[in-house]
């Protein structure tokens, strides 16, 4: 709805969910080593792909010779937070979308203050990548504050706005808490909703949820995931924020 995007995700396994599928080939840097390398192979996504061609598919890459490969089957190619400073991965995945017409999502590291990502856009821009064209997203997905826990500093979206780019808000690693669980990340679902409306309400370009019918049960991200169920009525609110009926 004018331009706005839903990017809804379970990192492993779910592939039926959402007007963007995000998906993720490697899951490098889980907390448990047993929740780790869970590898997808291009021949998955495509297959993916071609059961969701309404939908669009996003997923990261964790290294650069990954890039090429996998813009050929995706359609949104996304740079995880911990490494949005990799100047090869951004490289490669600038790249691969220029040859293919794919965009690129880069998620903000929870390291980084909002105008940090000016030298990280530039180097894509420098790479080729206009963000004229609409095909380079920055997601705010929360700021480290202290051990195990993030905050929304809600200045940065108008600060990441000010790059020139589409915003994404993810809603669901927002209230995660790294490592929270001691062997696994913990998180409070229960601000997802809070959080995603007051996001709308300073304005975003888009929004990211980690969803499932059973988070309790869920391989990856339980704790900061949306149950399915809520999230029909979430949107409704959210467009209804958008629409400015709210304000």
């Amino acid at each position: 709805d004018g331009g706005n995007r839903v990017v809804c995700s379970g990192c492993q396994g779910r592939k039926d969910l959402g007007f963007c599928m995000a998906h993720s080939i490697a899951q490098i840097h889980c907390s448990h080593c047993d929740l780790g390398r869970f590898k997808v192979v291009c021949g998955e996504l495509e297959s993916c792909s071609l059961r969701n061609r309404f939908l669009e598919i996003l997923t990261d890459i964790h290294e650069p010779d990954q890039a090429k490969e996998v813009a050929t089957v995706v359609d949104i190619i996304q740079i995880p937070a911990f490494l949005c400073r990799q100047s090869d991965l951004l490289l490669a995945a600038t790249a691969a979308a220029l040859a293919t017409g794919k965009a690129i999502n880069i998620k903000k590291g929870q390291f980084l203050a909002p105008w940090d990502m000016a030298e990280v856009v530039k180097k894509v821009c420098q790479a080729g990548l206009d963000p004229a064209t609409d095909r380079l997203w920055l997601t705010e997905r929360g700021t480290s504050f202290g051990y195990n826990n993030l905050v929304v500093d809600f200045r940065s979206l108008p600060q990441l706005r000010a790059l020139g780019c589409p915003v994404i808000f993810d809603a669901s690693h927002s209230v995660q808490q790294p490592g929270g669980r001691g062997s696994s990340s913990g998180g409070q679902r229960e601000f997802i909703a809070p959080l995603a409306r007051a996001a709308m309400a300073v304005g975003v370009d888009g929004l990211f949820l980690e969803v499932h019918p059973d988070p309790d049960h869920a391989l990856s991200d339980g704790p900061n995931m949306l149950p399915l169920d809520q999230v029909e009525p979430l949107l409704s609110q959210l467009l209804t924020i958008h629409n400015g009926q709210l304000l």
